[in-house]
């Protein structure tokens, strides 16, 4: 693995990338061990930070199978699509009705899905431009214990 990204309250997300060796601020994150066993470990470092817009809380994240972007979905029912080389917000979709819980790339990068818990996924086609179009070509509901396309 390359990179990885946490998530803390307020929205802030942050991207780290595998690093050679520790970093120097490692006391400080509690590795207090003296011992020089550094060829079993794995040694991360920050390299970029974004917050989802309003600050809001990310419920769910998911990497796209190209790796250029993130989505995020939020507790103000919206997924947020990130593009990671330059840190900005590229999409808002506000298609939910409550938070956004789930969010999936598939494999070939030509749709996003996203559930909420108002019952409800959406499919997204991803339009291949710059920077790439989602739209909403379906959306499966719950109403009365049945399933509805």
């Amino acid at each position: 693995m390359e990179q990885c990204c946490a998530n803390v309250l307020g929205g802030l997300v942050i991207l780290w990338k595998q690093s050679d060796g520790p970093i120097q601020f490692n006391k400080v994150l509690g590795d207090d061990s003296d011992s020089d066993d550094t060829d079993r470990k794995e040694f991360w470092s920050p390299v970029s930070q974004f917050r989802a817009m309003d600050g809001e809380d990310v419920y769910d994240l998911a990497w796209s199978p190209c790796s250029k972007f993130i989505a995020l979905g939020l507790t103000d029912n919206t997924t947020q699509v990130w593009e990671i080389a330059t840190s900005k917000m590229i999409r808002c979709l506000k298609d939910h009705q409550h938070f956004v819980q789930g969010v999936a790339w598939d494999p070939l990068d030509q749709l996003l899905v996203t559930q909420s818990s108002d019952r409800s996924v959406k499919i997204w086609t991803i339009r291949q431009r710059q920077p790439p179009q989602f739209v909403s070509v379906a959306k499966i509901t719950k109403t009365e214990g049945k399933w509805i396309v």
